[in-house]
């Protein structure tokens, strides 16, 4: 029984932490201005009026997306920084470089 109580005193602290706990990034590995930068401007301030906290667009083209993906891949794995592409991006980054999927 004492093991039981122990558990779910644990347990209420698990499910008290809160997500995200601050800003996010969302990553858009497009140029400013292109179609998918618009969109992904636009979920990112639906985002933060749903989450109540900053998500913050950060515009990084170049290589067909593959540094946009890349600095995700690379990202400290906290939740706090995401992607915002399209289905074409993800296939050009699994035939440019094929282990970077993996970490997703």
């Amino acid at each position: 029984m004492v093991l039981t109580i122990l558990i779910l005193c644990g347990a209420s602290q698990l499910f008290a932490q809160k997500y995200p706990d601050r800003p996010i990034t969302l990553i858009i590995p497009m140029a400013p201005g292109d179609g998918l930068d618009i969109s992904g401007r636009l979920m990112a301030e639906e985002l933060s009026k749903l989450l109540k906290i900053p998500v913050v667009p950060l515009n990084k083209p170049g290589a067909t997306a593959t540094l946009g993906t890349d600095m995700v891949v690379k990202a400290k794995k906290d939740g706090t920084t995401i992607l915002f592409t399209n289905s074409a991006s993800i296939v050009t980054a699994k035939v440019l470089q094929p282990d970077q999927l993996r970490f997703f």
